[in-house]
């Protein structure tokens, strides 16, 4: 019989709060990169010290990261030992993850959409750059881009074999370097070419079933916030694209003097969400 790496993981991670009282959980997330995210929900709504996990042994030995290897963990995890992961597109098809299991989930597609969301991302530009603020406001700016996505996005959840686009394809139809003139009047010029990019994905134009705006509107989609739950580094690189052309900076000032330089509290029901479960667990 193969021996039972996933299992003995779970055991020992278990064990360390244990062994350490100091440390309240142990937490495996997808990646290194996801602390920054996850610690700062945790020190908001849950303080205290924890213990993160970024990669650790597949069944077959090896050393890996990422969600599978985080979900091979659900049948032992506990209150000492949880998982963190992206909600991709699964709150749109399952309820199975949830605290009840002790998983933590994003409910955007990943970390990265709760620094766009749109309030605070103008409030934290605005403090900032305030000229650019002045002149551009994401608010409208990403309301108007999720009504583009919005049709072709459901036609992706729920068209099953008839045409439809991917989230790749959607993607790089957002994905075009700018010039600031294309960003002058609530970058009408830029969503223009969106527009007529997402005209030519699979399934553009056909009909849609009321049933299938209504499944996702249950899901808790609406047209003013897909790009909450479109894929995240998209939306994440776009925006920074955007800034940095809007405030005459490098991609990285932007980033962290204005995305990264805070994450938005339970103002909107994603992060709501978040603060329920932490609060529950």
């Amino acid at each position: 019989m193969a021996h039972d790496h996933i299992r003995e993981q779970a055991e020992y991670f278990a064990n360390i709060p244990l062994i350490d009282r100091r440390i309240r959980a142990s937490v495996h997330l997808e990646a290194e990169a996801d602390v920054l995210f996850w610690d700062t929900m945790f020190q908001r709504y849950r303080p205290g010290q924890y213990h993160y996990i970024y990669h650790s042994r597949s069944r077959s030995g090896g050393n890996t990261s990422g969600v599978c290897q985080c979900l091979l963990y659900r049948p032992y995890l506990s209150k000492r030992f949880l998982i963190c992961i992206d909600s991709d597109l699964r709150s749109f098809y399952s309820g199975a993850y949830n605290i009840r299991h002790f998983i933590l989930q994003t409910y955007c597609y990943s970390w990265e959409n709760h620094y766009c969301w749109s309030e605070g991302l103008q409030a934290r530009m605005a403090s900032v750059f305030p000229r650019a603020a002045s002149e551009f406001d994401f608010r409208d700016f990403l309301r108007d881009l999720s009504h583009l996505l919005y049709r072709p996005f459901v036609r992706m959840l729920y068209a099953g074999n008839a045409p439809k686009a991917t989230m790749q394809q959607m993607g790089q139809c957002l994905s075009m370097q700018q010039k600031k003139s294309s960003l002058y009047k609530g970058a009408r010029a830029y969503l223009q070419r969106i527009r007529r990019n997402l005209s030519t994905l699979p399934g553009a134009g056909d009909y849609i079933p009321q049933e299938w705006f209504d499944k996702a509107a249950r899901r808790g989609l609406t047209p003013d916030n897909v790009y909450l739950h479109f894929r995240g580094h998209n939306i994440y690189d776009q925006v920074c694209h955007l800034g940095l052309v809007l405030c005459n900076c490098s991609h990285s000032q932007f980033e962290q003097d204005v995305l990264l330089r805070s994450c938005p509290r339970a103002e909107y029901k994603e992060q709501k969400k978040i603060q329920k479960d932490m609060e529950a667990f």
